[in-house]
């Protein structure tokens, strides 16, 4: 009787620690659900890739490097998320998404007519404690507006057009079995500005020894609302553009790698403004850049490159720099620069040059092309009719409405040379007069 009872004791017991051993699983099969994290790393500074997946550097601080910018949409890049997981189970799901400023967690908000988020990433995420996940930056501002979460478009269309969006990219934790509401959200906010500035207005250019200067009275365009202004008023210089007046659209390259045909051609020497780089001799000229060929017939003041097919705005990128960018002028201040050279060669006397603007902002962004004017850089041989046209007024002569000249120290020069002469030819007649 003794040993039966010990028997069933014993059975009570074993039953005991093998229901509290189910408790204990239970328990850390649920704390492990209730544990799971996600991090990123350094997630202040994203690294950033080329379309290739290769890391490149980002643009200077003073220019927002984290920010994603037109050129970053045009060079289809793309940003590298490093997330750090634990606890999760197996089975277990994570998705990346993104909104404006929304909750992605619930279904409603990922997949019905109402969705205020769109995907950034098609299959989910293998789960690993340490794992990258690349992300394309057209990916990223695909259902930002002017677009719809709904109708999301990652092409190369959608640069230029989403304006200063502050966009979170959601990685969400989905559950065993549960694929309809997120457990766990983690939000990584990314800028997005694609739009630049307005061109400046008031554009008026003046002839120079090989060179054009450009002016303009307003840096911003003078519209003074944020929508003409791509969302900022961080501006932060213009750039110029020359290509020769009348010319036809460039072709593309169909080899990087061809030479360029380059040619010497001769330059008068004369009387130069006082900062004019060409003072006689020749110069080498290369056609592959946007260098100044002979001026098409006719002569028009147009430019095929600087007008869109569809007419839409003309937004300047680094390729189109390359070609096409002659001046510069940094500061939100500046009212003129001067355009010396394009492309490979300078800027030649005698020849019309299609001219325009665009106005840069903290992001990098260019933004859309100025209407353009049209001058012809000139060799300067007579200082009096130069001074006239700049708007000098001595020797009872004056002229109206011209431009304030901008080589007054070769007018102090000129005058002192021609005091000099007249000095010198007076002592002259003296001395004769004298033996």
């Amino acid at each position: 009787m003794t040993s039966r009872r010990t028997r069933v004791r014993d059975s009570l017991g074993r039953l005991v620690v093998f229901l509290s051993t189910l408790a204990a699983i239970f328990l850390v099969t649920s704390g492990a659900r209730a544990q799971f994290t996600i991090n990123v790393v350094n997630e202040q500074s994203l690294p950033r890739l080329n379309k290739e997946g290769n890391v490149i550097p980002k643009r200077p601080q003073t220019l927002s490097p984290e920010g994603v910018s037109l050129q970053d949409c045009v060079d289809d890049q793309k940003i590298r998320f490093t997330l750090q997981m634990s606890g999760f189970e197996i089975r277990s799901n994570v998705e990346a998404w993104a909104s404006i400023g929304q909750d992605c967690k619930a279904q409603t908000a990922r997949n019905t007519v109402a969705q205020v988020c769109w995907r950034v990433f098609d299959s989910a995420i293998p789960l690993s404690p340490v794992i990258d996940v690349d992300i394309p930056v057209r990916r990223i501002m695909s259902g930002a507006p002017p677009n719809r979460p709904m109708e999301p478009d990652d092409s190369e269309a959608v640069c230029g057009r989403v304006d200063l969006a502050n966009i979170s990219v959601h990685f969400l934790y989905f559950a065993p079995g549960d694929t309809v509401t997120a457990q766990m959200d983690k939000a990584v906010p990314v800028t997005v500005d694609t739009v630049g500035p307005a061109p400046p207005s008031g554009l008026t250019a003046l002839p120079g020894n090989g060179r054009i200067t450009v002016q303009w009275t307003n840096i911003s365009g003078g519209a003074g609302d944020a929508a003409a202004t791509g969302g900022l008023t961080e501006l932060t210089g213009v750039k110029v553009y020359c290509d020769v007046a009348g010319a036809p659209r460039a072709e593309e390259e169909d080899d990087d790698d061809a030479e360029p045909e380059c040619r010497d051609v001769p330059v008068d020497a004369g009387f130069d403004d006082a900062d004019a780089a060409i003072d006689g001799g020749t110069v080498r000229v290369c056609d592959d850049g946007g260098a100044a060929p002979e001026t098409p017939s006719g002569g028009e003041c147009s430019s095929a490159n600087f007008t869109s097919d569809d007419g839409a705005p003309v937004l300047p990128t680094a390729a189109f720099d390359a070609k096409f960018k002659c001046g510069e002028v940094v500061g939100n201040t500046g009212t003129s620069a001067a355009a010396t050279q394009v492309g490979n060669g300078p800027l030649l006397n005698g020849t019309s040059y299609a001219v325009a603007v665009a106005s840069t902002d903290r992001f990098g962004n260019v933004g859309e092309l100025s209407s353009v004017v049209c001058q012809t850089p000139e060799l300067t041989t007579d200082f009096w009719e130069d001074y006239r046209r700049a708007g000098g007024g001595a020797g009872g002569c004056t002229t109206k409405g011209s431009e304030l000249p901008l080589g007054s120290m070769t007018t102090m020069f000129v005058g002192g040379a021609l005091a000099i002469s007249i000095l010198r030819r007076r002592t002259a007649r003296r001395n004769d007069r004298r033996r």
